[in-house]
């Protein structure tokens, strides 16, 4: 178990246990409305698996945080879907982190739809702490 390799390792910050998650009806649409959708029956599928992960985990490293994702890829929208898994979850472990990713508004993080006007440019001669420039160009 990977946890029980990297435990005690300073630079470990978290253990991330599926990025960007999804069950089979988030397959079926990509719209956020389709988050209503979600069948019950999916999500405690879903959580039983983020349980069990967590447990295993926690046997053999009880102190590193665990981050959890909402289905449907991690989208914000998803997000009261595990509201209460969570609550849940904290009882028994206070370090439990919810993490979504935004890829909105996509006119900014797409690049074939923004068409190149926001880059994020790499400057290896710097200090590595200043790596990325956001750079507009728009002007």
């Amino acid at each position: 178990m990977i946890a029980a390799e990297f435990r005690q390792q300073p630079n470990v910050i978290g253990y991330d246990l599926i990025n960007e998650p999804y069950v089979d009806s988030d397959v079926e649409s990509e719209s956020s409305d389709a988050v209503e959708n979600i069948s019950l029956t999916a999500l405690e599928e879903y959580f039983n698996t983020v349980k069990m992960y967590c447990e295993q985990i926690r046997s053999v490293d009880k102190i590193t945080p665990i981050v959890i994702e909402p289905t449907f890829w991690a989208k914000p929208c998803a997000l009261p879907l595990l509201s209460d898994f969570v609550d849940q979850m904290r009882v028994s472990d206070p370090n439990i982190i919810v993490s979504v990713h935004f890829y909105e508004p996509q006119r900014l993080v797409s690049r074939s739809i923004n068409k190149g006007r926001y880059r994020s440019v790499i400057d290896y001669s710097v200090n590595p702490t200043n790596y990325y420039k956001l750079v507009n160009y728009d002007n």
